[in-house]
């Protein structure tokens, strides 16, 4: 699976969401989208992963309950072995702990 498939699989998935989602970038070879609800905020971020922890997606969900002390609850990395199932299971896994908060 290369970044192109993996930009267009994400695309697909975000027309289908019930959460508010703001689309930052999206280009040909990246894609940047930011989620929000009254006490959390997330963000997505499909892209060449050279120089990151990921190959080419990240999603992080962070809790804004707490005035100033903001804190991840939930990240997800791929890999070289994850397939497109798997990205989207990493993905409605960070929604729900999004729509939790």
């Amino acid at each position: 699976m290369n970044l192109t498939e993996i930009l267009e699989a994400l695309r697909q998935w975000l027309t289908g969401l019930d959460v508010p989602a703001q689309v930052l970038t999206d280009r040909a070879d990246a894609l940047r989208v930011l989620f929000e609800t009254e006490n959390a905020m997330a963000e997505l971020i499909a892209g060449d992963g050279a120089y990151t922890p990921y190959r080419f997606v990240s999603f992080t969900v962070l809790n804004m309950q707490q005035d100033l002390n903001v804190s991840p609850v939930f990240f997800y990395y791929d890999n070289e072995d994850s397939t497109m199932d798997d990205i989207l299971c990493g993905l409605k896994q960070g929604l729900c702990y999004l729509e939790e908060a």
